[in-house]
């Protein structure tokens, strides 16, 4: 028994020094576990400490650099150093890509607000030139609030007379295209449909070819083909006040967008009446003289085809959206060409087929021929120029009959850009002496190639050349000794005065002619040339129901001046056509 008790205290003695001694070790590993906590605490304190210091530090470098930023942009604003600003815009757009959007609309806004107009118009074409696809993409934070102020721009609550702030309309126009193939495509035409009427009396009062350009071309872009009509009635009747100040990128993009909605005649006859240049040379105005040829002679459709196809690649003043619905309407013109063309292929086949006689194919059989002025040795629109080439020339017995007499060989000048023959005087003095007696038909051209006059002329006299285009008579036929010839530069001088019958009231007119027209113009000038513009309206296709009002208007202003100024010192206008 005693035996087994000194075992057990032997044994719990054992256990005691054996738990006493893991209790020390653990301690031991506690403390040390203890001492790395504390050191990595102090390590981390620092380093927050440090981190603390730098951010204080980057805050106040921040706000120093946006201090900086905010002067430089002050004094690109202020000293309009056009091209560091748009680096300057360039430069935010990076450094905040999701608010630079913003930040410019901002920036435009208190440009409007201080005044300072030719800056906001810059800011606002500089946007629509740095907005890119990506942009799009999160375009729902930044897209309202900008549809939002470029509204207030186009219909701001107080009238804005100064001249300058008219750049900003046309910066809009040309902005909100980039919507067009957006989400928020049907917004913006939305806006602009329910808007065109204001705005189209807004933007023809500002008497700007640049503006009224950019408003129609963005219409036309947003395919509102119903509201430009109207807008197209507007700009025919303005159209003339304009010529001085009309370049000719203005006259190609309405062209083309008159041809667009088949407005196409009307607007050239109003271009050719005011006397306003095409130009020529100009692969958009070229092509359209190539269509309107295979149009009057589709013989000429493959080497037609071919130049148009030629020329397409040539234009470069249309936007890419422009460009889209331009060729896209002109391929629709050529497909129906194309169907012509197999037509009287088959037709022309058929009767090859039941002819006796087969031509050799150098004889090339021509019905009338052009000519050109006397002096008009070279042509810059011959591109390439003209070339010598040996036809057979229809000959006739008398001035009336459709019977051909015989063919005469002459060598001719060829045009490979319009397919067709032309003869010089020379070689008219030639015929003279071989046929003589005998009638051949000549269309005679101007400089500018266009057709002014057809005859059967008579190889025994001199031919009688036209004269150039002049004025429309302003009193009947039982007159024509009146001089009729309406000053180009009295329209510009009208509408300089502020005469004009959009926007402008019938006490207004009145004032403006009887205090500042007639004493400066004279009575005859004047009305003269509103005669003219009544004529002209009339005398377009259903001018006299289109254009009533504009009419109406015009024509009671001559009875008022034929009331109150004229004294039969001359023959008084007529406004029939």
């Amino acid at each position: 028994m005693i035996e087994k008790t000194l075992i057990k205290n032997e044994i719990m003695e054992v256990l005691n020094r054996e738990v006493n001694r893991i209790v020390e070790l653990n301690v031991a590993t506690i403390q040390e576990e203890r001492n790395v906590l504390e050191r990595e605490n102090i390590t981390l304190r620092k380093q927050l400490m440090i981190e603390k210091q730098n951010e204080k530090s980057s805050e106040w470098k921040s706000k120093d650099k946006d201090i900086e930023f905010q002067l430089l942009l002050k004094y690109l604003l202020k000293s309009n150093d056009f091209a560091n600003l748009y680096n300057f815009l360039l430069e935010q757009k990076s450094l905040f890509p999701e608010k630079w959007v913003l930040k410019q609309t901002s920036l435009f806004v208190s440009q409007i607000d201080s005044q300072n107009y030719n800056m906001s118009a810059y800011l606002i074409r500089s946007l629509a030139d740095l907005l890119t696809v990506e942009d799009f993409e999160n375009m729902d934070k930044w897209f309202h609030s900008l549809h939002n102020e470029l509204s207030k721009v186009l219909l701001p609550v107080q009238s804005i007379e100064s001249v300058d702030y008219d750049n900003n309309y046309s910066a809009v126009f040309l902005l909100l295209p980039k919507f067009v193939t957006t989400p928020y495509c049907d917004q913006v035409k939305d806006f602009l449909q329910e808007n065109s009427r204001v705005l189209m009396d807004t933007i023809f009062l500002l008497n700007s070819p640049q503006v009224i350009t950019d408003f129609i071309r963005c219409y036309f872009i947003y395919k509102l083909e119903e509201c430009l009509h109207v807008i197209y009635e507007q700009l025919l009747v303005e159209l003339p006040f304009l010529e001085a100040d009309l370049k000719a990128e203005h006259v190609i993009h309405l062209l083309w967008i008159s041809f667009s909605i088949n407005r196409y005649n009307e607007l050239l006859t109003v271009l050719n009446e005011a006397e306003i240049a095409l130009p020529q040379t100009q692969p958009e105005i070229r092509i359209y003289h190539t269509l309107q040829q295979v149009e009057k002679e589709i013989g000429k459709y493959k080497n037609g085809k071919k130049q148009i196809e030629k020329l397409q690649k040539q234009i470069t003043l249309f936007t890419k959206a422009e460009q889209d619905l331009h060729f896209d309407h002109l391929k629709e013109e050529i497909a129906k060409l194309t169907i012509k063309y197999k037509k009287d292929q088959a037709i022309k086949h058929k009767e090859r087929q039941t002819e006796p006689k087969i031509l050799k194919a150098e004889d090339i059989k021509i019905m009338k021929i052009s000519k050109l002025p006397n002096k008009q040795k070279s042509h810059p629109l011959f591109d390439p120029p003209l070339r010598k080439r040996d036809v057979l020339l229809a000959v006739f017995n008398n001035q009336t009959t459709n019977q051909i007499d015989h063919y005469t060989k002459i060598s001719a000048d060829y045009s490979d850009q319009f397919s067709e023959y032309y003869i010089n005087k020379a070689q008219i003095n030639s015929l003279k002496q071989k046929e003589k007696g005998k009638w051949i038909e000549v269309i005679y051209k101007n400089k500018h190639n266009k057709q002014i006059k057809k005859e059967r002329m008579h190889l025994l006299k001199e031919p009688a050349v036209p004269k150039t285009t002049t004025y429309p008579e302003t009193h009947s036929s039982q007159q024509n000794n009146q001089s009729n010839e309406v000053d180009l530069n009295t329209r510009s001088e009208l509408r300089k005065l502020g005469y004009q019958i959009t926007g402008v009231s019938r006490i207004k007119r009145w004032e403006i002619l009887s205090q500042k027209a007639v004493p400066r113009l004279g009575l005859r000038k004047v009305v003269y040339t509103i005669a003219y513009l009544v004529r002209g309206r009339k005398a377009m296709k259903n001018g006299a129901i289109k254009n009533r009002y504009s009419i109406t208007e015009w024509e009671k202003d001559l009875a008022l001046l034929k009331k109150h100024f004229y004294k039969n010192d001359f023959p008084w206008p007529k406004t029939t056509v």
